[in-house]
């Protein structure tokens, strides 16, 4: 599986949680913080790494992400499981 491929699912995810419904995907950039940029709080975060879960089946553990990361740390977490 490719980063690109990564990158678009986890986008898909992030956007649909993000409590800021008028995020547009353009507006997420790797360097988007997933807290103070996109808006996710602890929770929101959670939810993300499980459906990033299910979505690569893949596991996650909680002490390897938070909502002080930015969205291409997550990116990178979830592409480096999934290969």
């Amino acid at each position: 599986m490719d980063k690109e491929t990564v990158r678009s699912k986890m986008l898909e995810i992030t956007v649909y949680k993000a409590e800021n419904s008028w995020l547009e995907p353009t507006e997420i950039s790797d360097d988007s913080n997933l807290g103070t940029d996109i808006g996710l709080d602890s929770l929101d975060v959670t939810e993300i790494a499980m459906e990033a879960e299910n979505a690569f089946d893949i596991v996650i553990f909680e002490r390897e992400y938070s909502s002080n990361m930015t969205f291409g740390e997550l990116v990178d977490l979830v592409y480096k499981k999934a290969k």
